[in-house]
């Protein structure tokens, strides 16, 4: 019995034994684990490496976000514009979608008109705007028939992050972390409203309220629309109106509706909708969307307007306007568009005629202001006065060198000492001294331009830069041209603009004289702009861009 006792304290002393070794085995590994692991944070830190894609400025960006952490693996970024996102691990540093003005009626834009010679983005026929700076005064294009809302993966440009390491997530967490990137289709909130079918859409999120009347009485509306502005929502009214019933006289508002509906969005409404038979105009008005009437295809009307609006967190950053019906094409909306009330752009072009009124007050100057969009005056101050036109004669010459290149004229021909024809069309824009505009104006002819011109003479060059005359990939490297001088040539109506602001311009400048043709790009509307003085210096002018900067921003309230 002794020696049994005796062997079973041996073996049970054996498995402690066992148990400790292993114990033991177990620290030590995880303790060299550990100590792996640190050595290699602090000495082996994950290298960051950009390839020549990044910009400057958006290197520096990420420097300052990933130098403040230690990633764990090798990682290579480049950079890519886009406008479909890639399948591969990325990272969205950019999202902007192609807008116009909300008269506009066009409803998709090719990816040509986007992107310029060398396949950078740009923007000649739309205006670029980041998604989450959208608002619904401004229209959203397709890009291609791809509309970005739908999925969210296309119809928009990207600037997009790609990563090649072993663990490219170990990058996009930290981005994630420290930038807004991309949006989601989940941070979008989307209904839609049509007239074709009597169903009602689905209002689910809180923060946005749907008021509906049939007919709306004052004092209820009010006191509605004020408790859910009380509670932060954004609201909409819809007004049952069913004065007009066929014809195209029923495109304009009718009896009082224009007056009602308007008195509506005073009261604090976001968006104004009518639900008449017919589909009607729409207009902003005080910076709030009024659509007439949608139509109602189950009621007769021939035509309709569907509608679906975009919110993120409880803001509308898009409505997409659909035709329907026998009229499903951009001319409804054209026809729509010209049907609005007449005075709605109007204090819009008071306001800016009053402020170049004063600007020109005691000034020897010619301005004209016309929209590139509607063709509409905006502001003038003796358009037809002529003056010596110094180096703006050189917007017809380049015009007239573009068409004989798209004529046969070869681009690549050497006119002048070692330069080819583009190259003299390209510098005779940016570089104002210099002999290649000269001979281009004696091999075209000297009745191609002329040495005394005015601001209506300036502004009839710009619009056949931007109307169609040049062929897409002429007028974009006239653009270019334009846009793309020497600070020197750009301190008067480009100077007074914002930077987000593109300035297309071309100056004409001698002793006495400053002046400075240009198409301005601005929050989704397009303006010619031309300015003829006179004893006036180029920071007269620079005040000039600076006051339209303000009042060209948005539309103006009534």
């Amino acid at each position: 019995m002794k020696k049994l006792a005796l062997k079973a304290r041996v073996e049970r002393r054996r498995k402690i034994a066992i148990v400790f070794l292993a114990l033991l085995v177990c620290s030590a590994i995880a303790g060299t684990a550990w100590l792996y692991n640190s050595i290699h944070s602090w000495y082996w830190s994950g290298v960051v490496a950009y390839d020549s894609s990044v910009t400057d400025a958006e290197r520096e960006q990420l420097e300052g976000i990933l130098g403040k952490h230690n990633l764990r693996y090798d990682v290579m970024i480049s950079a890519r514009t886009v406008t479909e996102l890639p399948s591969e691990a990325h990272f969205v540093l950019s999202t902007k979608v192609p807008v116009v003005t909300f008269y506009d009626a066009r409803q998709s834009i090719g990816r040509a008109e986007l992107f310029g010679p060398e396949g950078e983005a740009v923007a000649y026929q739309a205006q670029l705007v980041a998604v989450r700076d959208l608002d619904v005064t401004r229209k959203v294009l397709a890009i291609d028939d791809d509309y970005f809302f739908r999925d969210m993966r296309r119809g928009a440009v990207f600037r997009v992050l790609e990563l090649d390491s072993k663990n490219p997530n170990e990058v996009i967490a930290i981005l994630d972390e420290e930038l807004e990137g991309g949006l989601e289709a989940s941070d979008i909130f989307s209904v839609a409203q049509t007239g074709t079918t009597g169903q009602e859409p689905e209002w689910q999120d809180s923060q946005v309220v749907r008021l509906a009347y049939n007919p709306a009485d004052e004092q209820e509306t009010r006191a509605e629309i004020s408790e859910a502005k009380a509670s932060g929502a954004w609201v909409m009214v819809e007004i049952d109106y069913e004065a007009c019933r066929a014809g195209q006289e029923c495109d304009a508002p009718v009896g009082g509706q224009r007056e009602l509906f308007r008195k509506v969005a005073a009261m604090g409404a976001d968006m104004v909708v009518g639900l008449g038979v017919q589909a009607q105009t729409f207009e902003i008005y005080k910076g709030v969307p009024i659509f007439y009437g949608l139509g109602n295809l189950e009621s007769g009307a021939v035509r309709s307007l569907g509608l679906t609006h975009y919110f993120y967190r409880g803001r509308l950053l898009a409505t997409q306007v659909r035709p329907m019906g026998e009229s499903a094409g951009s001319e409804l909306l054209e026809r729509l568009g010209r049907a609005r009330p007449a005075d709605a752009d109007r204090l819009e072009i008071r306001t800016v005629q009053g402020l170049v009124d004063e600007w020109a007050r005691g000034r020897n100057v010619g301005v004209l202001i016309r929209s590139l969009d509607t063709g509409q005056m905006v502001a003038q101050v003796n358009p037809e006065r002529k003056f010596f036109a110094a180096s703006l004669y050189k917007l017809a010459v380049v015009t007239a060198g573009y068409l004989r290149v798209q004529g046969g004229q070869n681009p690549n021909a050497t006119l002048l000492g070692g330069r080819t024809w583009g190259q003299c069309l390209d510098v005779s824009i940016r570089t104002s001294d210099n002999p290649c505009a000269e001979t281009l104006w004696t091999q075209l002819g000297r009745d191609t331009a002329t040495m005394s011109m005015s601001a209506a003479d300036s502004v009839r060059e710009l619009e056949r830069v931007w109307q169609g005359e040049l062929s897409i990939m002429n007028r974009a490297l006239y653009l270019d041209s334009l846009l793309e001088q020497e600070v020197l040539f750009r301190r008067g109506l480009p100077a007074g603009f914002a930077g987000d602001v593109r300035v297309y311009n071309k100056v004409g400048w001698l002793a006495a004289e400053w002046h400075d043709a240009a198409i301005v790009a601005i929050d989704g509307r397009y303006y010619a702009v031309a300015v003829l003085t006179q004893g006036v210096g180029h920071t007269a002018v620079r005040e000039l861009g600076s006051l339209l900067n303000l009042h060209l921003r948005r539309a103006v309230e009534l």
